[in-house]
């Protein structure tokens, strides 16, 4: 019986290798260089601008709290009401109107921005180490997705007029050139810096609404149509100023996950503006928070 149960048990392990090798390359790692190295020597600093981040206190002027709730457990998400105060969405928008172009995506091929029917919006980055309130709003990320604060990109504003949207997507890649610095995109943090008279939801077509099952109705084609309906089972989030939602693209094991699919649908009244920063799995070398070199001797 015993040589019985062995054989089994290698038979098991045999197959387990062989499933986890055939999905391997679909799972985040750190890139393989020094950066964990770098992280290290940066940790006394970082562990600084944490502290201050974590004891930043702020409320909202019309007296309202924040409070975070989960909006879903697939994909991952959760919102944070209040996170921005009226006065930073506003400075946000500030900062970033001059540098309003039309948005791009990421090429799959070069790793650099194209233009795409996919995204119709103009957007502008700020960036923390330029100024201090986005500094702050760094670190408040960064605490709240319990990740360092140099896992960060830079903050894109993004400005939506009536008819533009942004298309079903996902948030991670699935090419090696934009995984290059900092590896893969394992979560989003989008924040609200307007509220939008009709229209602008970000919708999750594959994601199924906290305690909900998800409507087997629903497709990334009729997503944004049936949460302005009120339709049941939609995971849907109406933009609404300061308020901001942190979604995974990527399950706890590493694996990226689909139900991160997403888009922003049409304006039909209104203006929507926004900011997002993608948060990697491992340091940046862009942002306020980049590694610093290391002296070697």
């Amino acid at each position: 019986m015993r040589k019985r149960v062995s054989l089994v048990a290698v038979m098991v392990t045999i197959a387990m290798a062989s499933a986890c090798a055939s999905c391997a390359g679909h799972r985040v790692r750190l890139p393989s260089d020094d950066r964990d190295e770098v992280l290290d020597a940066d940790d006394d600093e970082l562990r600084k601008v944490e502290m201050k981040g974590y004891g930043y206190k702020r409320s909202r002027e019309n007296g309202e709290k924040p409070w975070v709730e989960q909006l879903s457990s697939t994909p991952r998400a959760f919102t944070y009401r209040n996170f921005l105060s009226e006065a930073e969405c506003e400075h946000v928008i500030g900062l970033a109107y001059g540098r309003m172009e039309s948005s791009e995506v990421v090429d799959e091929n070069t790793g650099e921005g194209v233009k795409s029917h996919e995204r119709t919006s103009k957007g502008g980055y700020i960036l923390g180490n330029e100024d201090e309130v986005v500094r702050g709003i760094e670190l408040r990320i960064a605490a709240w997705a319990m990740l360092p604060p140099n896992r960060g990109e830079n903050i894109e504003v993004l400005r939506y007029n009536p008819g533009e949207e942004y298309l079903p997507h996902h948030d991670y890649f699935e090419d090696t050139i934009n995984t290059r610095d900092g590896g893969q995109r394992m979560a989003t943090v989008l924040m609200y810096l307007s509220d939008v008279e009709e229209g602008g939801e970000t919708v999750f077509p594959l994601g199924a609404p906290f305690g909900w099952s998800r409507n087997p109705h629903v497709t990334a084609e009729n997503a944004c149509a049936m949460a302005r309906a009120g339709s049941i089972g939609v995971l849907s989030i109406k933009p609404r100023r300061g308020d901001a939602i942190l979604f995974y693209s990527t399950h706890i094991n590493g694996f990226t996950d689909q139900h991160s699919l997403h888009a922003g649908c049409p304006v039909i009244r209104g203006t929507k503006w926004t900011a997002t920063q993608w948060l990697r799995v491992g340091p940046m070398h862009v942002g306020s928070f980049k590694p610093k070199k290391i002296e070697t001797p």
